[in-house]
């Protein structure tokens, strides 16, 4: 995409430069799957095989273009409720946060397989000490960079395209908030298709699609910005209370939403982002260096609050454990 940019090709080369990505991609994965699935290849399915794979394809396939409408409506409603102009400046401010949380999604993603391996014999035991692993996991992460997010991102778009290009505080919180939320049910989302459950899920997206998009026309133009990031923060609870409820009836838990396991990480969050909000509004780096060494610190202090602050004893161990496993991976490779 530099080198389209760099020989001048634009908005075409940008294309171009995504699809030989694609390509290139879908190679890669074929080859990997020749060489890992000693199965692979062509066989004629029975009809039962096929109408149970259809069948399974069509509810993945309309969850993933209800989710898209749900995520993405929110620019659309923007621009033409208010002004192109504010979409950019929304675009912008939200856009550390959601490249940062891309990270944790990729992770949280590489682990589904062998969750569903777990689910799939049935050891729900198992299972659920793994979600409430990944759960922490995504807590401390998401909590951590969105506490640095709200301290730096009026720098690093001050550094990077301007400050009036900034949303301001409640906007940018609000996105932070939103972020957070998203990452929680993302991460249920995943669990629920590992166990080959996506109608409930595909159903209760739609109902928050029904939700939010009206929702998010009549705030919006009420108030704006903040107005949609209102909007969609609310209307997306509605996946937030019903996933981890689904979850459960999956892996043969109780169904209640675990106010009392959540009620320390949430006041911990809170109280980091109202520290973290008006600071932000008050702290202004000049140069790169100063904003990269001010994220690098935030994101280390934050991290180990959250960490000896919001996790009780034993979650925290397993996670710590995880991480000396996963470091000890790496460096093994």
């Amino acid at each position: 995409m530099a080198a389209a940019i760099v020989l001048g090709l634009g908005l075409v080369g940008l294309g171009a430069a995504q699809i030989i990505a694609a390509a290139v991609t879908g190679l890669c994965f074929w080859i990997l799957v020749k060489n890992y699935v000693p199965t692979f290849g062509v066989a004629r399915p029975s009809r039962p095989e096929v109408k149970s794979l259809l069948t399974m394809s069509a509810w993945l396939t309309g969850g993933t273009i209800v989710t898209h409408v749900l995520l993405h409506s929110d620019a659309m409603i923007l621009g033409i409720v208010t002004s192109p102009a504010l979409v950019t400046t929304y675009a912008l401010t939200r856009y550390a946060v959601r490249t940062a949380t891309g990270v944790l999604d990729f992770t949280v993603g590489a682990a589904i397989p062998g969750l569903g391996g777990v689910i799939g014999q049935r050891q729900f035991e198992r299972a659920a000490q793994i979600r409430t692993e990944l759960m922490a996991l995504t807590w401390l992460f998401v909590t951590a960079v969105g506490a640095t997010i709200l301290l730096w991102n009026r720098s690093f778009l001050s550094l990077w395209v301007g400050g009036h290009l900034y949303a301001g505080a409640w906007a940018n919180l609000l996105i932070v908030c939103i972020t957070l939320q998203t990452a929680f049910i993302r991460s249920d989302s995943y669990i629920l298709d590992a166990a080959l459950q996506p109608r409930p899920r595909v159903i209760v997206t739609a109902i928050a699609a029904a939700l939010t998009i009206p929702a998010s026309l009549v705030l919006t133009r009420a108030w704006g910005l903040v107005g949609l990031c209102v909007a969609v923060f609310l209307g997306r609870l509605v996946q937030t209370i019903a996933y981890p409820l689904l979850v459960a009836r999956c892996l043969e838990r109780s169904q209640s939403f675990p106010l009392g396991r959540i009620a320390r990480p949430a006041a911990v969050t809170a109280l980091l982002f109202a520290v973290a909000t008006p600071l932000g509004e008050r702290v202004l780096a000049h140069h790169w260096i100063t904003w990269a060494g001010g994220v690098m610190l935030t994101f280390g202090v934050t991290l180990g609050v959250t960490l000896f602050a919001g996790l009780p004893a034993p979650v925290r161990r397993v996670v710590l454990t995880r991480y000396k496993t996963m470091g000890r991976m790496f460096l093994s490779r």
